[in-house]
């Protein structure tokens, strides 16, 4: 299965150990999860900016994207499809890599349900026939993750 990862669950993956961390994790070992260089700008901005990650922590979260995920172009959009124009990147990087579904917890995106055949979804819930909560049960959470993909603590100590 081919998988792309919207922003937000990539950052909600790297700073709590919740759902999204599970899900990420599990697709890096059975599917082929994908991003893009959009994705990844605003990856970094909203660790540094946002959640004031240093430096040094989110140089590491971008290196382990770029070494487990597989990073794809946009393909051409023949006109803007979301009514935010920085969730086209998305759509258009989900179907130039021909996925097999979007995750996200963008309320714009979901709202679309489907693009170009393509379910929008979001982590923990199931649509249209594709459950993402097929890794294993929450029970064994801790002993599957831990010091697999750390938490990345903001300086705010």
């Amino acid at each position: 299965m081919k998988v792309f990862f919207d922003t937000n669950v990539l950052i909600a993956a790297f700073i709590s150990h919740g759902v999204c961390c599970e899900l990420f994790d599990y697709c890096l070992e059975k599917h082929t999860v994908f991003t893009s260089n959009f994705v990844l700008d605003e990856f970094v901005d909203k660790l540094l900016n946002k959640f004031h990650l240093t430096e040094t922590k989110v140089l590491w979260a971008c290196d382990h994207l770029r070494t487990h995920t597989t990073f794809t172009s946009e393909a051409p959009l023949s006109h803007q499809i979301c009514k935010d124009h920085n969730d086209d990147h998305i759509i258009a990087a989900g179907l130039n890599a021909k996925v097999d579904c979007i995750v996200t917890g963008d309320k714009k995106l979901l709202e679309l349900k489907k693009v170009f055949d393509i379910p929008i979804i979001q982590p923990g819930t199931t649509s249209n026939g594709i459950a993402l909560m097929f890794y294993l049960p929450l029970g064994r959470l801790e002993k599957r993750f831990h010091g697999r993909l750390p938490v990345l603590q903001n300086n705010r100590q």
